[in-house]
């Protein structure tokens, strides 16, 4: 061995080889670290996009919420409106039907007062026929009786009138005329009582 030289292991061809390798992992550590900031840069976009979409989907949701709970609000108030419309519709009918039941007892009122004024009419039909038919037979019976009664009294005056005129003696002046005026108006006074029915018995 000299000792002017050094002596160089065998392991010296190797260290380009190390480089390279070192070279190498460098390379992929490097790649690898691109990789991992893509991966997570990627994550990152991820979650942003799964943050937007359930961010979407939830103002989504709630638009239609909101839209549905409009929607029965509208609803209640038209539930309440025909409520409100049905209760009036019920009064007025409620209304309608004492309205026509106080009609239907005043019709029946006004119907028996009719039918009494009827039988009453028919009553008092009734009677003026009877009293007509009585009163004709009255008058018929007060005018014979007084017919009967002139014939009497114009032949008992005839009578007395040839009895004085048989004597001689004189008929005195005025006296038949005076009588029978006298019993004229007796007799008209009697018929007309008769007619009014002021005589006792008719």
């Amino acid at each position: 061995m000299s000792w002017g030289r050094v002596a160089i292991p065998a392991q010296v061809d190797s260290v380009p080889r190390t480089e390279a390798a070192t070279s190498q992992h460098r390379l992929a550590t490097s790649q690898h670290r691109a990789a991992t900031s893509q991966h997570r840069a990627a994550t990152s976009q991820h979650r942003v996009a799964t943050s937007q979409v359930a961010t979407s989907q939830h103002r989504l949701a709630t638009s239609q919420h909101r839209a549905a709970t409009s929607q029965h609000r509208v609803a209640t108030s038209q539930n309440r409106l025909a409520t409100s419309q049905n209760r009036a519709a019920t009064s007025q009918h409620r209304l309608a039907t004492s309205q026509n039941r106080a009609a239907t007892s005043q019709h029946r009122a006004a119907t028996s007062q009719h039918r009494a004024a009827t039988s009453q009419h028919r009553v008092a039909t009734s009677q003026n026929r009877l009293g007509g038919r009585q009163a004709r037979h009255v008058r018929l019976h007060v005018t014979q009786q007084l017919l009967q009664l002139v014939q009497h009294c114009q032949r008992g005056q005839g009578g007395t009138e040839r009895e004085k005129q048989g004597r001689g003696g004189p008929v005195s002046a005025g006296g038949p005329s005076r009588t029978s005026s006298q019993l004229t108006h007796r007799l008209l006074t009697g018929y007309s009582r008769v007619t009014h029915g002021l005589l006792p018995g008719y």
